[in-house]
């Protein structure tokens, strides 16, 4: 397998902390930039959250992308063509630079970051106290 090294940002991360997807800010020739999604396949020892900017090196692969009927995903270009979807993988993800995204700080003070994130601020000031009344 060849080796491959990406830089990007953890745009989300699969339930069971085992695929994250990397979002890798491309400059095309044009001057233009666009963005390639990585899967990453690795586990919860990873310890990466949304968010995180990373630069990461492992073993790279790639497989049509199949959607929920089994079929591969395709889509016609500008020129009419059919155009098979593929997805990009990273596997055996080694971590070479980390920086931490902000929303980890509001969870390690106890701030729930997805209200943090959405409202502005935390509502865990409206949970109800021990009194009856």
């Amino acid at each position: 397998m060849a080796l491959i090294q990406v830089t990007g940002r953890i745009g989300s991360i699969n339930a069971s902390n085992t695929v994250f997807i990397l979002w890798e800010k491309v400059e095309l020739k044009n001057g233009s930039t666009m963005n390639r999604m990585w899967k990453l396949w690795g586990d919860a020892s990873l310890g990466l959250g949304e968010g995180d900017y990373l630069t990461v090196r492992g073993e790279y692969s790639s497989s049509p992308e199949v959607g929920m009927d089994g079929l591969v995903k395709t889509y016609t270009n500008a020129k009419g063509q059919v155009v098979s979807n593929y997805d990009l993988m990273i596997n055996f993800p080694e971590i070479l630079e980390l920086k931490p995204s902000a929303t980890k700080t509001f969870e390690s003070a106890g701030i729930d970051g997805d209200d943090a994130r959405k409202y502005g601020g935390s509502y865990g000031h409206l949970k109800a106290d021990d009194s009856p009344f």
